[in-house]
């Protein structure tokens, strides 16, 4: 019975080595089974996160053809706006070519009434020019008018204005040769000097009496040559050619002679603004004998007078060769306008 046993033994190892190798084989098979399904779930998986994004992509596309949609429109209309302004320029356009055409021609029919205007602008020019320089000896203003004349003959340019341009030339140059005149500086000094006569200290009243004339008178004879005699040295008789007691300066008569100083000086600013030498000279010779005859000698009384004598001496205005040479430039463009203009 011991042998039987031993001999039954090693079949139950051989079964459950076999189980085992049956359960490995079921568990692969499972194994193997699935796996397919896992990738198709794997697959699934990966389909479903492509076709997210291509739908987020394609409404990105879709949100980016909308706005280029609305962007082409808008496009479109201002493209269409644009040939309608195209349109209207190209017509305003041909409009003015019309009327620079019509300008054209009638520029050519009144060419001659135009330099008829540009000959008598010129002549006005002239003329207020020669005014200026002979009634007021204004060199800077008649430069001014002259320069404008000859700007307006450039601005022509014809041959037949040379003439012209030739005279306004000489005239110009004489007058820029004239020397420079400081008007302001010699304004503001004379207004110095008047404010300097009036701490002027001027002289005191100054009374000569006559000196009495002894006369040999004789006796008188009779009662009346007594009587005559008597009522006679009750009055005395003279001569009065020669004042016997004159004054320097009468009492109270120095603000008077002070605010005539300043008149004086005003009247040769006067001429100073308008030129006018002769007057400036005349005032200034003027002031400058009062101030002699009445002040008192002192330092101011010094300073003034030289002062006075040095701007009597002053040009105060172009005068001489150079009005001469201007006034006869002008003379020839009044004559040359004139024989332009047949008047």
């Amino acid at each position: 019975m011991t042998d039987s046993a031993q001999e039954t033994k090693p079949p139950k190892a051989r079964g459950g080595a076999l189980s085992w190798l049956a359960f490995l084989l079921a568990l692969g098979a499972a194994g193997g089974a699935a796996y397919p399904f896992y990738l198709t779930q794997q697959g699934q998986s990966e389909v479903q996160k492509l076709e997210a994004a291509l739908s987020a992509e394609l409404g990105d596309l879709r949100q980016q053809a909308r706005a280029q949609a609305l962007a082409l429109a808008a496009q479109g209309d201002a493209l269409r706006v644009a040939e309608d302004a195209l349109a209207e320029a190209r017509a305003g356009q041909q409009a003015l070519a019309a009327e620079l055409a019509a300008l054209a021609q009638r520029a050519e029919a009144d060419a001659g009434s135009l330099a008829a205007v540009r000959l008598a602008e010129v002549r006005y020019l002239s003329a207020v020019a020669t005014q200026r320089l002979r009634l007021e000896r204004d060199v800077p203003g008649t430069v001014r008018l002259l320069e404008r004349a000859d700007a307006v003959l450039a601005e022509a340019d014809q041959a037949s204005d040379v003439p012209l341009r030739r005279a306004l030339g000489a005239a110009l140059g004489a007058l820029r040769s004239a020397p420079r005149i400081d008007t302001v500086g010699l304004y503001l000094e004379v207004e110095q000097l008047a404010g300097l006569t009036d701490r002027l200290p001027l002289a005191a009243p100054v009374f000569r009496a006559e000196a009495p004339k002894a006369e040999a008178t004789p006796a008188p004879v009779g009662v009346v040559a007594w009587l005559w005699e008597k009522l006679s040295g009750l009055f005395r008789l003279r001569r009065t050619e020669v004042p016997s007691a004159s004054p320097l300066l009468p009492e109270g008569a120095a603000p008077l002679l002070q605010h005539g100083l300043r008149l004086t000086l005003s009247q040769a600013q006067l001429a100073l603004l308008r030129g006018d030498g002769a007057l400036w000279r005349a005032s200034l010779e003027a002031a400058a004998q009062r101030v002699e005859k009445y002040g008192r000698p002192s330092r101011d009384r010094s300073r003034l007078l030289e002062r006075l004598g040095a701007l009597a001496a002053t040009p105060v205005a172009a005068e001489g060769e150079v009005v001469t040479a201007a006034q006869d430039a002008l003379g020839v463009v009044s004559e040359a306008l004139e024989a332009r203009l047949g008047t």
